[in-house]
């Protein structure tokens, strides 16, 4: 299971790399705006499986 900060650090990590996409706009290179893309999605993909990591495997019965 992760940890509380953990998760807020996948987010941070999110925001970060799209700040930095924005501030680079069209000057930067393709190889480097697909790169971050890629960065985000994969942090993206780490964040939903935090989640899903987070839920227990099966519901508990009453």
């Amino acid at each position: 299971m992760m940890s509380d900060v953990e998760k807020q650090f996948v987010t941070e990590a999110i925001s970060d790399v799209e700040k930095i996409r924005e501030r680079l706009g069209s000057h930067g290179t393709f190889k480097l705006r697909v790169l971050l893309e890629m960065v985000v999605i994969e942090l993206k993909n780490a964040q939903s499986f935090i989640a899903t990591a987070s839920q227990p495997d099966t519901p508990s019965e009453l």
